[in-house]
C-alpha cells in the first residue's frame, strides 16, 4: 500500500486557507503514525498562494518521512470553478516547475510534477494502455467519508 496525504502547502496558513482551520497540524501528528505503517506521498496542488512554497513543500515532505513529493497543477473544475483566483498565473506555474527541477536534482526525493512536459521524458512517462482512463486503471483513491 502507498497512500497519498494532499496538502495545499508547506505552512499551516496556506493549507487551512483551502482545508479548514487545523487541519495542517492535525495532518502533521498523524504523519509520525502513518509513516510507521506504510509508505506515503505528500501531494500538493499548485494554486496561485502556494507556488512560492514548492521548495518548503518538498522540504516538508523530507522532514515528515514522505517516500515522495508530487506536484500536480490545479484544473478548473469542481471547487476551482467557483474559485478562479486559485488559479496560478502560467508563469508562476512555469517558474515552479523550473524550481521543482533543480530541487529534484540535488535531492533523493522525487517531486516533479509527473504531468509537466518536463517529466515527459521516454524514461519517466508510462502509458497505460487499454479501456478507460489511466488514471482511474492506475489509481486507487478513499475520500475522507471512506
Amino acid at each position: 500500500v502507498w497512500l497519498n496525504v494532499s496538502l495545499e502547502g508547506a505552512q499551516a496558513g496556506t493549507n487551512d486557507a483551502v482545508r479548514g482551520a487545523g487541519v495542517f497540524d492535525r495532518v502533521m501528528e498523524k504523519l509520525a503514525l502513518l509513516g510507521q505503517h506504510a509508505r506515503f506521498t505528500l501531494a500538493f496542488t499548485l494554486t496561485r498562494d502556494n507556488v512560492a512554497e514548492v521548495e518548503a513543500c518538498v522540504e516538508l515532505a523530507r522532514r515528515v518521512g514522505a517516500h515522495t513529493a508530487v506536484f500536480r497543477p490545479l484544473y478548473p473544475v469542481g471547487t476551482a470553478t467557483r474559485h478562479p483566483e486559485l488559479m496560478p498565473t502560467f508563469d508562476g506555474y512555469v517558474d515552479a516547475l523550473a524550481r521543482l527541477e533543480r530541487v529534484e536534482a540535488n535531492s533523493d526525493l522525487f517531486a516533479l510534477d509527473p504531468f509537466s512536459p518536463s517529466a515527459r521524458e521516454e524514461l519517466r512517462g508510462v502509458v497505460t494502455e487499454g479501456p478507460g482512463c489511466g488514471a482511474a486503471n492506475t489509481v486507487a483513491s478513499v475520500s475522507v467519508q471512506g
